[in-house]
Protein backbone atom coordinates (compact mmCIF):
# COMPACT_ATOMS: atom_id res chain seq x y z
CA UNK A 1 0.00 0.00 0.00
CA UNK A 2 2.90 2.38 0.67
CA UNK A 3 3.63 2.13 -2.77
CA UNK A 4 0.51 3.47 -4.01
CA UNK A 5 0.72 6.15 -1.85
CA UNK A 6 3.39 7.40 -3.85
CA UNK A 7 2.31 6.88 -7.26
CA UNK A 8 1.63 10.31 -8.19
CA UNK A 9 4.75 11.71 -6.71
CA UNK A 10 6.52 9.05 -8.63
CA UNK A 11 4.45 10.12 -12.14
CA UNK A 12 5.43 13.79 -11.42
CA UNK A 13 9.33 13.16 -11.12
CA UNK A 14 9.18 10.36 -13.79
CA UNK A 15 8.32 13.74 -16.14
CA UNK A 16 10.80 15.64 -14.55
CA UNK A 17 13.23 12.88 -15.70
CA UNK A 18 12.35 12.04 -18.26
CA UNK A 19 12.75 15.63 -19.71
CA UNK A 20 16.32 16.56 -18.23
CA UNK A 21 18.95 16.06 -20.42
CA UNK A 22 21.90 16.63 -18.35
CA UNK A 23 22.84 17.13 -14.52
CA UNK A 24 24.05 20.39 -14.96
CA UNK A 25 23.00 23.36 -12.65
CA UNK A 26 23.78 27.00 -11.77
CA UNK A 27 27.43 27.19 -11.64
CA UNK A 28 26.85 29.06 -8.20
CA UNK A 29 28.34 29.41 -4.92
CA UNK A 30 28.70 30.96 -1.24
CA UNK A 31 30.31 34.07 -2.06
CA UNK A 32 30.52 35.58 1.45
CA UNK A 33 34.45 34.90 0.49
CA UNK A 34 34.68 37.34 -2.19
CA UNK A 35 34.14 34.67 -4.74
CA UNK A 36 32.08 35.45 -8.24
CA UNK A 37 28.61 34.98 -8.61
CA UNK A 38 27.15 34.07 -12.24
CA UNK A 39 26.61 36.92 -14.43
CA UNK A 40 22.98 38.14 -13.51
CA UNK A 41 23.62 37.35 -9.85
CA UNK A 42 24.47 39.08 -7.16
CA UNK A 43 25.86 38.29 -3.38
CA UNK A 44 22.99 38.75 -0.66
CA UNK A 45 22.09 37.17 2.94
CA UNK A 46 20.60 33.84 3.04
CA UNK A 47 16.95 33.93 5.06
CA UNK A 48 19.00 32.58 8.11
CA UNK A 49 21.33 35.65 7.97
CA UNK A 50 24.34 33.20 8.65
CA UNK A 51 25.93 33.28 5.55
CA UNK A 52 25.35 34.53 1.54
CA UNK A 53 23.84 33.55 -1.46
CA UNK A 54 23.88 34.13 -5.30
CA UNK A 55 20.66 35.49 -6.26
CA UNK A 56 19.14 37.41 -8.99
CA UNK A 57 18.47 40.81 -7.62
CA UNK A 58 15.28 41.14 -9.60
CA UNK A 59 13.98 37.73 -8.55
CA UNK A 60 15.04 37.61 -4.41
CA UNK A 61 11.44 38.34 -3.51
CA UNK A 62 9.77 36.42 -6.06
CA UNK A 63 11.94 33.32 -6.13
CA UNK A 64 12.78 33.02 -2.21
CA UNK A 65 12.80 29.31 -1.54
CA UNK A 66 14.90 26.61 -2.16
CA UNK A 67 14.98 22.80 -1.62
CA UNK A 68 17.36 21.90 0.04
CA UNK A 69 17.27 25.58 1.74
CA UNK A 70 21.00 26.17 1.02
CA UNK A 71 21.23 24.78 -2.63
CA UNK A 72 23.12 27.07 -3.90
CA UNK A 73 25.75 27.29 -1.12
CA UNK A 74 26.91 23.96 -1.28
CA UNK A 75 29.36 22.03 -3.89
CA UNK A 76 27.52 18.79 -3.13
CA UNK A 77 24.28 19.65 -4.79
CA UNK A 78 26.21 20.61 -8.28
CA UNK A 79 24.31 17.58 -9.71
CA UNK A 80 21.26 17.98 -8.70
CA UNK A 81 18.42 18.17 -11.25
CA UNK A 82 16.74 21.86 -11.21
CA UNK A 83 13.10 22.23 -10.85
CA UNK A 84 11.11 25.40 -10.68
CA UNK A 85 7.75 26.20 -9.37
CA UNK A 86 5.57 29.02 -10.06
CA UNK A 87 2.65 29.13 -7.81
CA UNK A 88 0.15 32.38 -6.59
CA UNK A 89 0.83 32.22 -3.03
CA UNK A 90 -2.38 35.13 -2.68
CA UNK A 91 -4.46 31.77 -2.75
CA UNK A 92 -4.88 29.46 0.09
CA UNK A 93 -5.53 26.32 -1.94
CA UNK A 94 -2.72 27.53 -4.86
CA UNK A 95 -0.25 27.42 -1.33
CA UNK A 96 -1.35 23.50 -0.55
CA UNK A 97 -0.42 22.70 -4.41
CA UNK A 98 2.73 24.21 -3.78
CA UNK A 99 3.16 22.28 -0.58
CA UNK A 100 2.71 19.18 -2.37
CA UNK A 101 5.01 19.65 -5.09
CA UNK A 102 7.98 20.72 -3.22
CA UNK A 103 7.03 17.58 -0.77
CA UNK A 104 6.70 15.49 -3.45
CA UNK A 105 10.55 16.34 -4.47
CA UNK A 106 11.71 16.21 -1.16
CA UNK A 107 10.31 12.65 -0.28
CA UNK A 108 12.14 11.37 -3.97
CA UNK A 109 15.33 12.66 -2.47
CA UNK A 110 14.76 11.34 1.08
CA UNK A 111 14.52 7.98 -1.22
CA UNK A 112 17.56 8.39 -2.96
CA UNK A 113 16.07 10.66 -5.95
CA UNK A 114 14.64 8.84 -9.04
CA UNK A 115 17.42 6.75 -10.61
CA UNK A 116 19.84 8.13 -8.30
CA UNK A 117 19.13 12.07 -9.11
CA UNK A 118 18.28 14.25 -6.52
CA UNK A 119 16.33 17.54 -7.04
CA UNK A 120 17.19 21.03 -5.99
CA UNK A 121 13.89 23.39 -6.32
CA UNK A 122 13.54 26.83 -6.77
CA UNK A 123 10.05 28.04 -5.64
CA UNK A 124 8.51 31.20 -6.82
CA UNK A 125 5.27 33.22 -6.95
CA UNK A 126 3.58 34.97 -9.04
CA UNK A 127 1.09 36.95 -6.67
CA UNK A 128 0.50 40.55 -7.79
CA UNK A 129 2.97 43.14 -5.76
CA UNK A 130 0.81 44.76 -3.06
CA UNK A 131 3.95 46.64 -1.99
CA UNK A 132 5.61 44.09 0.04
CA UNK A 133 7.66 42.24 -2.84
CA UNK A 134 8.66 45.54 -4.71
CA UNK A 135 8.32 44.81 -8.36
CA UNK A 136 5.23 46.46 -9.07
CA UNK A 137 3.98 43.22 -11.47
CA UNK A 138 0.86 41.55 -11.62
CA UNK A 139 -0.24 38.04 -12.33
CA UNK A 140 0.63 38.11 -15.92
CA UNK A 141 4.02 39.71 -15.80
CA UNK A 142 5.29 37.94 -12.80
CA UNK A 143 4.71 34.47 -14.22
CA UNK A 144 6.46 35.94 -17.39
CA UNK A 145 9.61 37.49 -15.37
CA UNK A 146 9.49 34.14 -13.04
CA UNK A 147 9.59 31.67 -16.01
CA UNK A 148 12.10 33.93 -17.59
CA UNK A 149 14.29 34.22 -14.58
CA UNK A 150 14.29 29.62 -13.69
CA UNK A 151 14.13 28.48 -17.36
CA UNK A 152 17.20 31.70 -18.91
CA UNK A 153 19.48 32.31 -16.27
CA UNK A 154 18.73 29.97 -13.69
CA UNK A 155 18.71 26.97 -16.36
CA UNK A 156 15.95 24.61 -14.52
CA UNK A 157 15.11 21.45 -16.49
CA UNK A 158 11.18 21.74 -15.73
CA UNK A 159 8.72 23.67 -14.25
CA UNK A 160 5.83 23.35 -11.81
CA UNK A 161 3.14 25.48 -12.09
CA UNK A 162 -0.14 26.40 -11.09
CA UNK A 163 -2.50 29.35 -10.14
CA UNK A 164 -4.75 32.17 -11.99
CA UNK A 165 -2.50 33.78 -14.65
CA UNK A 166 -1.99 30.03 -15.82
CA UNK A 167 -5.08 29.48 -17.40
Amino acid sequence: MQALSHAPAYALLTLVLASATSCQRLDARACNDGSLCPSGFTCVPAPEDTAYQCMSPSMNARCDQTLPSDLFDREDYQEHLLVGTIFDRSEPLIRLYEASAVLAFQQANDMGGVNGHRFGVISCTIEPDDGTIGDDRGFEDAAEAVADHLVELVGVHAVVAAGPALR
